[in-house]
């Protein structure tokens, strides 16, 4: 399955470990809306009934969500669908040429808040503080 995800706006650079969560957060925000439209897709119809939250007292609940805090996540890829993926990424930047590279943060560290962004959180301290998930 192909697809394309969109997202025109800032990337801002990574600075160390779990530094601009509320900027990965905002672009999990963004890019959620499309993956959301992508679970209706028939090529992952047999997968849908797995995208319940498990119930709290629930011993054994089959379901894809992960939970990391308050909020539940619907990887695409992982062991459980023997799936991998290939990324196709194409950076655009109104900048003079060789700019990227200098005073804006470098290639490497805005590719890897994209990527953070992209993949479940391993832990709750990369979470933003203080900002409860959307009912969606």
């Amino acid at each position: 399955m192909e697809f394309t995800l969109h997202y025109r706006g800032p990337l801002k650079a990574a600075t160390g470990r779990n530094k601009r969560k509320d900027h990965k957060h905002d672009l999990r925000r963004h890019f959620h809306k499309q993956l959301k439209e992508l679970w209706k897709l028939p090529q992952l119809s047999e997968f849908r009934d797995s995208l319940i939250v498990p119930e709290p007292d629930a011993v054994e609940t089959r379901t894809l969500l992960r939970r990391v805090g308050q909020y539940y996540f619907a990887p695409l890829i992982g062991s459980y669908f023997h799936l991998v993926a290939s990324l196709e990424i194409v950076m655009l930047r109104p900048e003079p040429e060789g700019r990227i590279f200098i005073g804006s943060g470098d290639i490497d560290n805005r590719l890897k808040t994209l990527l953070d962004a992209l993949k479940v959180p391993n832990e709750t301290a990369a979470l933003p503080d203080n900002v409860p998930p959307s009912s969606d």
